[in-house]
Formats: C-alpha cells, structure tokens, sequence
C-alpha cells in the first residue's frame, strides 16, 4: 500500500542499538557513522535515525533516574519503618503511660545512652519530619527525647508507630525527601 516500505531500512537490532548508544553522548552523527564505516558491520544510517537515537537516549535516561530516585525513596521509606518498629518497641516499656517525665529523663536514670544515640540521630529526626506532616499533635515536638511519657498514650503514639511501621508509607517531605524530589526536578 505505501509505496515507501520497500525503501525503508530494517529496524537496528540490539548488537547495533548499543554500538551507537555508547557514542552518542561522546561523539557527533559524522564521527559515528564514520566508526560504523570501520567496523564494516552495520549499514549506514541517516541524520534522521541518529537524531531519533538521541531523543530515545535522553528519554531513557530521564525515566531511568527517575526509577532509581523512586527505588531509593522506597528504601529511605523502609528504613524510617524499622526505625519506627524500634522507637516502638522502647515505647512500650513505659507502659502504663502516666509518668509526667521526658523520655530524656528516663534515659537518664536507666544510662540507656544506645537508645538516647538512636533517638537522635537523622533517620529518626526524618521519622519525626514526616510523622509531624501527618499528626497534628507531634508538631510541637522537636526531638523525640523531649516526649512526655503520659503523651505517648494521649497521642496514641504506639497505634501511629505500628501503623507506619508495618505499612512503610509516609506523608510530607523531610531533608532527604527533599533531596529526591530536586534530583527529579533538576533532569526535568
């Protein structure tokens, strides 16, 4: 039916497609052909074919950065879970929750300095960042050591943990979150 068929070039196959792949970024269409004229191997291609090349290449690694971004926000995610699991589980030795003190204060008199260095590293102030974007009543809250004991319960903090420690989904940005989210911007 169309009369151009007959002319058109067969699609390149996948020996081709990475031989002009590993050039493109480095070397121009003239340059590429040239090596293709060397090689002997592959049939010459036109202007139009590279530029299409080009468009896919960009294309490609445009949703490639962006699938990577995902993949490490999910891992940021189940690590905010699992510490969520452990914030949890220390929590819950305080029960029943009507102690007036701080958990710094509680840290103090049980000398628990692995659990006080836990508490305040990043990924629990990222923990916080995000449960705070969530949880109205933990906006006040700066660090998780300056947790009352008797809001644990007033705030149903245990059922919120082991929400967000079994699901791994969570709302709001915090500083690597943001860090995803320019990476994707800036290839935009």
């Amino acid at each position: 039916m169309n009369g151009n068929r007959g002319n058109k070039k067969p699609e390149p196959k996948q020996e081709e497609l990475e031989f002009i792949y590993e050039r493109l970024d480095r070397l121009s269409d003239a340059e590429i052909i040239n090596e293709m004229e060397e090689e002997g191997c592959f049939k010459l291609r036109t202007k139009g074919f590279f530029k299409r090349r080009r468009t896919e290449l960009a294309a490609a690694k445009k949703a490639l950065v962006k699938c990577e971004d995902s993949t490490s926000q999910n891992k940021h995610f189940e690590r905010l879970s699992e510490r969520a699991e452990k914030i949890l589980d220390y929590l819950k030795i305080f029960y029943p929750y009507a102690n007036n003190q701080t958990i710094d204060f509680e840290l103090g008199e049980r000398d628990d300095t692995k659990t006080a260095a836990m508490l305040d590293d990043y990924r629990s102030q990222c923990l916080l960042t995000h449960l705070q974007n969530e949880y109205s009543e933990l906006k006040g809250l700066k660090y998780w050591r300056q947790l009352k004991i008797e809001q644990i319960d007033q705030w149903s903090l245990i059922k919120i943990l082991g929400i967000k420690s079994d699901r791994a989904v969570f709302k709001g940005e915090c500083d690597i979150c943001k860090v995803f989210s320019q990476q994707i911007d800036e290839e935009e």
